[in-house]
């Protein structure tokens, strides 16, 4: 039963049926069920509900219904004459009206005192006292007599010349190219991988690509099994993956007929004329969670079905892949 829910579940997300999803995934016991609700949160966060916008309106519905209560009772309460009995009773519905009693604000001020000012007191000015000098008398310095000394000068020697030692030289770091193999992770278009058809070399169940708009948006998306192609087109801005293995770039590949094409065939995609030949399969498996679809290049549906297993599968080169889930194995008819 999990199972069909499971298959339920993915063409939920394939659709953009985030809700509808999510419900059904809630109702799953199972680790996997909890891991693509973690995906799903990051694809399509759920909506809190305000809680206090709940219980205002929870209020205002009560207090309605008690004005209603009063408005019937008031009307069956009647004398035997005829009179009015609620007539003398008080207004229920009146309430007080509150009126705000104004607060006086105190404003604390600030004053500042400045000390008594001082009156300059006159200083009187030093005065001038005249200070007789001493002059020396000149005396006469004999002059210095010059006496000429040899002095030995060494002899130069030569230093040879440093020799220049060579630097080493820089290796450059290896870059990327966008054709390269790929990994989990967001790459621009056209920087760090190359616009054109990707092929998943994984075999994990919780494979999720997406090829997202310049504003974040989803232009294409897939959750489910590893293995399948991914065309990366003009209008995208970044794509993401996440649990498909290796990606590899096959846009200019020649790919022909392999010997296996017409052998028997479990779970998984399917590249039809190269992987898998044309012509009637048929599912030789039971149960009821059996789901496979016909992709074009652009993993576009072009014809599916989820539901009971046993039955048969017309490929046509009208198709690209195949990917095929929960069948059982898929044997050739001709």
């Amino acid at each position: 039963m999990s199972q069909v829910k499971f298959q339920a579940a993915r063409e939920l997300i394939r659709e953009k049926r985030y809700a509808e999803a999510r419900m059904l995934l809630e109702s799953i016991d199972h680790p996997t069920a909890k891991l693509w609700l973690k995906k799903l949160d990051k694809l399509a966060p759920e909506r809190k509900v305000n809680k206090n916008r709940k219980i205002t309106v929870i209020s205002v519905t009560l207090a309605v219904l008690i004005v209603a209560v009063l408005g019937i009772g008031i009307s069956i309460l009647r004398s035997p004459r005829g009179e009015t009995i609620v007539a003398a009773l008080p207004t229920l519905l009146e309430l007080p009206t509150l009126i705000p009693t104004s607060t006086s604000t105190l404003t604390a001020t600030y004053t500042e005192t400045l000390p008594p000012t001082q009156t300059p007191t006159d200083t009187a000015v030093p005065t001038l006292t005249s200070t007789s000098t001493f002059t020396p008398t000149e005396t006469f310095t004999p002059s210095a007599t010059y006496t000429e000394t040899s002095t030995s000068i060494p002899t130069a020697t030569k230093t040879p010349a440093p020799t220049n030692t060579p630097r080493p030289t820089a290796t450059p770091r290896p870059t990327e190219s966008p054709t390269d193999s790929k990994m989990d992770g967001f790459y621009l278009v056209g920087v760090d991988i190359e616009y054109g058809r990707w092929e998943s070399i994984g075999t994990s169940a919780n494979c999720y690509w997406a090829r997202l708009s310049s504003n974040g948006g989803i232009n294409a998306n897939h959750f489910g099994v590893a293995g399948g192609t991914i065309t990366i087109r003009p209008g995208d801005v970044e794509v993401h993956f996440e649990g498909c293995g290796t990606l590899m770039y096959v846009e200019n590949q020649v790919r022909f007929l392999e010997p296996t094409a017409f052998s028997t065939k479990d779970d998984g995609f399917y590249t039809i004329g190269v992987e898998i030949g044309v012509g009637r399969w048929r599912s030789i498996g039971v149960g009821g969670g059996c789901y496979w679809a016909l992709l074009d290049q652009y993993q576009e549906t072009i014809d599916n079905h989820f539901g009971d297993a046993g039955g048969s599968i017309l490929i046509s080169y009208d198709a690209y892949e195949l990917e095929i889930h929960g069948c059982g194995p898929l044997e050739f008819v001709g």
